[in-house]
This record gives C-alpha cells, structure tokens and sequence, in this order.
C-alpha cells in the first residue's frame, strides 16, 4: 500500500521515475492477460484480446503492464461470476495509442464516475464487499498514464458494465 501511494505521488508531482522503451504493445498485454485468465476462469469468466499485432508504443513496460494488471483485476472483482467476457483492446488512431477493458460488471453510477479516480476512494454500492480493496487501483492508473502524458476515461452504466481506456500519444 506504501508503495503505491508513493508511485501515486510521484507521478503527480512529475517525479516519477520512468524507465521508458519501444515495444510491441502485445508483448506488454498477452502475459498480463495470460495471468489473471487464471482468475477469471475460478469466475466462469473469460478475457478476450484484441491487439494490433504490428502495433509498438514507447513507455515504462513495467508501469504500463500494472496500468492493464490493475484494470483487469477490477473488471474481474466486479464481473459477475457466470456472466459475459472482459475484453481488452489495442489499436492505433490519429497517431494516438488507445487501448480499452470492457467489461459486463454492475457499473457505477454517473455520479460517482468523477471520484473513481481519486486515492481511497471506493464505490458506495450499498454491499460490504471485501474485495473492493484499498481504493488506490484507478489512482495509481491515472497517474501512471499522466506520468506518460496520456489520459484515462471511463463509460459506465449501473446493471450494464463499464469501458475503462487509456489514450498514450506515440
């Protein structure tokens, strides 16, 4: 949890140390995605890929593969077990990497969509779900991607899923 709050802190001060590369983007999601399908098949759940093959971004591997690790993790926690799959994307727009996870979960509602981002912040739900975690997941997301200079959305509806993205200039 230290650690975390301080990789939080770090990026939004801009002191973040970024260890940056060029590589295939499906180098970084194929092993992320490989690890949690484990944890999502204890659910009766699948995660479906769908990377441009051809398609390189220059980054922090380690930082961004905790970037799709932390948004799996979630699509997964709040997915109901026996329902549709969690899909991850990757492509390439107008010079812009984008890749999304989508996911068939409860949703959040349109109110609480600004707060997600914030650290130790969690969805009031009405359940006392103890896999929520520690609220720092999407805060450590957004600020790993700001760190690269990109940005992080999110669409949701209550009852019908969400799409977490992440745009990274190239």
């Amino acid at each position: 949890m230290l650690n975390t709050l301080m990789d939080i802190s770090e990026a939004e001060t801009g002191v973040m140390d970024l260890d940056q590369s060029e590589f295939l983007v499906k180098d970084m999601i194929y092993p992320v995605v490989e690890v949690y399908e484990y944890v999502a098949e204890d659910k009766g759940l699948s995660i479906y890929a769908d990377v441009d093959e051809a398609l390189k971004i220059t980054a922090d591997f380690n930082r961004m593969s905790q970037v799709i690790a932390n948004l799996l993790d979630n699509a997964i926690k709040y997915t109901p077990a026996q329902s549709g799959p969690i899909s991850i994307k990757a492509w390439l727009e107008d010079q812009v990497m984008i890749f999304t996870v989508t996911d068939s979960g409860k949703g959040i509602a349109q109110d609480e969509l600004p707060r997600i981002w914030d650290r130790l912040y969690r969805v009031v739900d009405g359940h006392n779900d103890a896999r929520k975690g520690l609220g720092l997941g999407l805060a450590q997301v957004k600020a790993i991607v700001q760190a690269h200079n990109g940005w992080v959305y999110v669409s949701s509806r209550p009852g019908a899923g969400s799409t977490f993205g992440v745009h990274l200039l190239r």
